[in-house]
């Protein structure tokens, strides 16, 4: 079996292309943007200037005083983020932040239109690379009453432990026969947790085609792949019924406090986790995820 990694790599070069790049001219900008020098060559190089400048001409102390024109302008160097190099993109963030620590106003306006932008069920950047630092800087502030800091606080707990990249995070459950287990890596090589809602009609749409789906029946049989899938209702005796006739190759489980350690935008929703269980992919829609069982 080819490695996951590799997989989600190419379904993930497709969606991009799909993504359209940022466009800003003239008119379109609330503040004079930096030129970017014509020695520089190639999309990142040109980029990594661009961000590193993109806030030189602009006047902090009044250009938040249009909170309309600051969003969109923030927005566009949001956009700018996925073409930038990893490096530059977290330099530059982190210096937006620091100029911005006394004004937590502003601050927290950043952080809520960084939520909207790439952190939404809407948004065409989806990145907790790029909302995490925001919502940080908010926490931090001592100047940011607690009243406001109290959701983000939340957020940077369950983002920080299920990122891209990181070991999925263990928890208990409770399976369709009423006993309590834990979720922990086991021999497959690829595992789904789906998270899904018994009242939820797309959800049993996903579990429908994903059932239907050859290649996962295949590599489930094979034991290369595992199926989690877990609903944050209470596992009573309803709950019990609702589930009783999900596919007998699946681990079926109730873990009512899961939005405390998963970051779950909505339902039905996968995480792919590769052989050591190390997050490939999280919030994927069933799309995604039966395209890449196709390819494996």
């Amino acid at each position: 079996m080819k490695k996951l990694h590799n997989v989600i790599i190419r379904v993930a070069v497709v969606m991009i292309a799909f993504v359209a790049a940022p466009r800003m001219t003239a008119q379109d900008t609330y503040f004079q943007l930096p030129i970017v020098p014509d020695s520089l060559q190639g999309l990142q190089p040109r980029v990594d200037y661009l961000i590193e400048h993109y806030w030189d001409f602009c006047d902090f102390n009044k250009a938040f005083s249009n909170r309309e024109r600051m969003g969109e302008s923030f927005r566009s160097y949001l956009n700018l983020m996925p073409h930038a190099s990893a490096r530059q993109a977290h330099k530059c963030i982190a210096k937006l932040l620091k100029t911005l620590e006394k004004r937590p106003e502003d601050l927290t306006f950043l952080a809520n239109t960084a939520e909207q932008h790439v952190h939404s069920d809407t948004s065409e950047i989806y990145s907790d690379e790029l909302y995490l630092p925001f919502i940080r800087a908010v926490v931090d502030n001592k100047r940011v009453d607690k009243s406001i800091k109290a959701r983000y606080e939340h957020q940077v707990r369950v983002l920080s432990a299920s990122q891209v990249g990181m070991s999925a995070p263990v928890f208990d459950f409770t399976d369709r026969d009423g006993n309590r287990r834990t979720f922990a890596p086991d021999s497959a090589e690829v595992t789904l947790i789906y998270f899904f809602d018994t009242e939820c009609s797309d959800c049993h749409l996903a579990r429908t085609r994903l059932n239907a789906n050859i290649p996962t029946s295949r590599y489930l049989d094979a034991g290369l792949v595992r199926v989690v899938a877990i609903s944050a209702e209470e596992p009573d005796e309803e709950w019990r019924e609702k589930v009783k006739n999900f596919p007998s190759t699946w681990t079926v489980g109730s873990a009512p406090d899961i939005d405390t350690v998963y970051d779950i935008k909505s339902t039905p929703s996968f995480y792919i986790l590769d052989e050591n269980s190390v997050i490939r992919m999280k919030n994927a829609n069933i799309d995604t995820v039966l395209t890449i069982m196709s390819r494996l």
